[in-house]
């Protein structure tokens, strides 16, 4: 009796330390994907095979192995830096190891060049959602309408707490994945083969442009920098490679699809090619006779996730650089004045091919937050930086 007593007391010792662990792995495999699938993949076919041609597909398979390393390195530093986000270790990385605050400091302008560039992914994807709702389903409603509507209930999802967060993206996952790939699987059946061959008719300078254009449609990720110190130790390398996995399948089939059924000529006229793709295919998928109706409704819901979870990361990451403890509070009140600002910039693009610019920019620039994870956990190694090893739950 007395051993129970000590085995129960034991088991509740770090309750206040293991509370803010309250991801679960397949809550951390279900942000990746729920984060990566968004509103770009209307665009997708037509940017894999602006360079790539018939390679397409290649190119984009590609893209995903590189957003796989980088998606490792993310997880290797949480695994290093437990219960710490990458605006409290970064100092660390750095070189300040007595004072957190002052890290904080130190690495400021990394911080703010994430919060940045989440922000701005979540802009662009807003816009995206706004013009692709108004051209294919409400045509008389105003994009600011739209727009406005989408935030108003992203504003909702910035005032809970992250593990409620990590338990809508689980349950929406099945939603928006599902669906999309069982829609690119029986678009397949329109596929001309003569449209996929030569295989390779591009020089090679060409295909590794495109293969770097396609990594800009799993950018997205470098937001598990701050939800990973909330996952719980275990398959988190599992949980990764699933995680990341799911969208990159969907994208390799989604592009295949495109490519075969248009050819890559056809692709640089369209301005949504997924949406086209599934128009021209003769599905009847139990009593939906407009296909592309059911798949604008999953599409919606993954680009809520995709802006809520951005924005969520930019303003969680923005309260942790303020001087105060009361993180989860500061947080609501920076998303009261963030979101305002996202509607009113989305607005600026004066035509959807000035928001292709603003994608194609931020693609570029966002190419470096998607290598600094790697280079910080090279830091972390080569400086001896961080645990690493045991369990938090082992305690």
């Amino acid at each position: 009796m007395a051993n129970r007593n000590v085995n129960s007391q034991i088991s509740q010792e770090p309750k206040e330390e293991s509370t803010k662990f309250v991801i679960t792995s397949r809550q951390q495999m279900a942000l990746i994907t729920s984060t990566l699938i968004g509103a770009g993949v209307l665009t997708l076919p037509r940017q894999a095979s602006e360079e790539a041609h018939q390679a397409a597909w290649i190119a984009t398979l590609l893209g995903g192995l590189f957003a796989f390393l980088v998606t490792w390195a993310i997880t290797r530093l949480a695994l290093r830096f437990p219960g710490k986000t990458f605006v409290e270790y970064i100092g660390d990385l750095l070189g300040v190891k007595k004072s957190e605050t002052v890290g904080k400091y130190i690495g400021l302008p990394i911080t703010l060049f994430y919060i940045a560039i989440w922000l701005a992914m979540a802009i662009t994807s807003t816009r995206l959602f706004g013009e692709t709702i108004v051209s294919a389903v409400l045509t008389n409603t105003p994009i600011q309408v739209i727009i406005g509507t989408l935030l108003f209930t992203v504003f909702f999802y910035m005032m809970v707490e992250v593990e409620v967060v990590a338990r809508f993206n689980e349950l929406l996952l099945p939603l928006i994945i599902v669906p999309l790939v069982l829609i690119a699987f029986l678009t397949m059946q329109n596929i001309h083969l003569t449209n996929m061959l030569p295989l390779i008719s591009v020089n090679w300078l060409a295909f590794v442009k495109s293969v770097g254009t396609q990594i800009f449609a799993y950018q997205g990720l470098s937001v598990m920098l701050l939800f990973m110190a909330f996952v719980q130790r275990g398959d988190n390398t599992r949980a990764t490679a699933a995680g990341i996995g799911l969208p990159v399948l969907s994208y390799v089939m989604i592009v295949f699809a495109s490519v075969g059924v248009f050819g890559f000529e056809e692709l640089q006229h369209l301005t949504w090619p997924t949406l086209e793709l599934i128009k021209s295919s003769d599905i009847r998928l139990f009593l939906l006779q407009r296909v592309e109706s059911g798949f604008v409704v999953v599409w919606v819901v993954a680009v809520f996730t995709t802006v809520g979870n951005l924005c969520y990361g930019a303003c969680f990451a923005a309260a942790q650089c303020l001087p105060t403890k009361k993180e989860d509070k500061a947080r609501k009140w920076i998303a009261v004045f963030v979101l305002p600002i996202v509607f009113i910039v989305s607005l600026l693009p004066q035509s959807v091919y000035a928001l292709f610019r603003w994608l194609s920019f931020i693609g570029y620039v966002g190419l470096i937050a998607f290598v600094l994870p790697v280079v910080m956990l090279l830091l972390a190694v080569v400086r001896k930086q961080g645990k690493g090893g045991n369990s938090h739950e082992s305690s």
